[in-house]
């Protein structure tokens, strides 16, 4: 089983998986997760596995479209026990997307490590506007 849900404020979204989730469940979930990043232009994506029981069975699979639809602004934060880091790290390591995804063990520090990928750009100013500001 899977939920998604935005948070709005710091432009997150939360997955969040359990149970026994099938590959093709697996799949929705991306697929409905990047659908979601891309129209909301959310940059910061925590997914929680720590539920799941068992699965899915088609890790390469989940791993290539975990690839396909990566962009380099995103940042997916993946809060796993001590028993599912290795299944992660190889979900990481078999997308070839080594820029930008972690797993932790704590909702803080994947919260901590996101925190500057959803946080708004400094506006800069001109230099116009910098004179304008100077006097």
């Amino acid at each position: 089983m899977y939920s998604l849900r935005e948070d709005g404020v710091r432009k997150l979204l939360l997955i969040e998986l359990s149970e026994r989730l099938t590959t093709e469940e697996a799949l929705r979930a991306m697929s409905q997760a990047f659908m979601l990043t891309e129209a909301s232009k959310i940059r910061g994506v925590r997914c929680d596995v720590t539920r799941i029981t068992r699965g899915p069975g088609g890790l390469l699979m989940v791993a290539a479209a975990l690839a396909s639809r990566y962009r380099p602004a995103l940042h997916i934060a993946f809060l796993a026990d001590t028993a599912q880091l290795p299944f992660i790290s190889r979900l990481i390591r078999f997308s070839g997307v080594r820029e930008n995804l972690r797993a932790f063990q704590s909702a803080t520090e994947a919260d901590a490590w996101l925190a500057p990928a959803v946080s708004p750009p400094q506006k800069r100013l001109s230099s116009t506007a910098r004179r304008h500001a100077e006097t």
